[in-house]
């Protein structure tokens, strides 16, 4: 109350650093600059920046060049510590449940683990799994993955690149950082949920439409347009509707253009003999059609 109501030193300042959460104070939000720091989505992503900081920050050149397996193993702590970050995202969105940030702090432990622990890989897994990331987690669930992913990941065998980790990708046997990013950059840029079912994509899709209906339901039509608080509510619910409203246009244009495209060339598709794809494809071209017509 005393920031908001000017009562404080010129020269006073205050540094917060918070994760998200839904009761988090809207006052002190609205007499803050604020600074959001996300990751960015995708292993492949994630694990360059990774390995950006690791060169920028002297960490690559301080591991002994000769000690190959060190190097190994750091491949597998990005692998490992990108990857439970792209599991917490996704399971935050699918089901709204707690984001778990691992941050500098558990990298930086992990790395002091690989140093100490390089050729005991019983106790490297063992302190991996109980301390660095999941010292944090008290979900039944979220520990049995943590397990399982550490047990594959950093096994000798695994390691050492005689079994691959994922879609054809095994960790470099050379220590050249150059090598470990080439290595990095064969991960698929579509590589979106890692040791998740094929349909993984559509059940996060589903996810947002329920929320988005959620949020649909929550808003009041009946607010007084005058009142600039309640305006600024109403604005903040629809503000996702709009955004995904926006998003659609866009692909519809863009499906409407490759349509154009594809008739321009003679291939409409209406040559198909399955009654079913003929079927979808003239519902979804009906929709398209109809919400064009309706943003406009």
């Amino acid at each position: 109350r005393k920031i908001k109501e000017g009562n404080v030193h010129e020269d006073f300042q205050l540094w917060l650093v918070a994760e998200h959460r839904d009761g988090f104070s809207k006052e002190l939000l609205e007499c803050s600059e604020k600074v959001v720091y996300e990751s960015p989505q995708g292993l492949r992503q994630n694990m360059l920046l990774l390995y950006s900081n690791w060169e920028s920050s002297d960490v690559w050149s301080r591991v002994d060049l000769q000690n190959t397996n060190i190097r190994m193993l750091h491949f597998a702590l990005a692998w490992t510590h990108c990857l439970l970050q792209e599991r917490s995202w996704y399971n935050q969105k699918l089901n709204g449940s707690h984001n778990i940030q691992y941050g500098r702090g558990d990298l930086k432990a992990a790395e002091l683990l690989i140093c100490s622990q390089s050729d005991e890989y019983d106790s490297l897994r063992h302190l991996m799994k109980d301390i660095v990331y999941g010292g944090k987690v008290d979900d039944p669930v979220a520990l049995r993955l943590i397990s399982t992913y550490i047990d594959l990941i950093f096994s000798r065998d695994t390691v050492e690149g005689k079994k691959e980790l994922m879609c054809g990708i095994r960790i470099p046997a050379s220590p050249e950082f150059t090598s470990h990013i080439n290595t990095i950059s064969k991960i698929p840029i579509d590589f979106e949920y890692p040791g998740l079912p094929p349909n993984a994509k559509y059940s996060l899709e589903k996810s947002k439409g329920d929320q988005l209906i959620k949020k649909l339901k929550q808003i009041e039509f009946n607010v007084d347009t005058n009142d600039v608080k309640h305006s600024k509510a109403f604005v903040d619910a629809a503000s996702s509707v709009v955004s995904i409203w926006k998003e659609y246009c866009r692909q519809c244009k863009q499906a409407s253009n490759e349509n154009s495209e594809k008739k321009s060339d003679g291939h409409d598709g209406k040559h198909s003999l399955n009654p079913l794809e003929v079927f979808l494809r003239n519902e979804r071209h009906f929709g398209e059609s109809l919400f064009t017509e309706l943003n406009e």
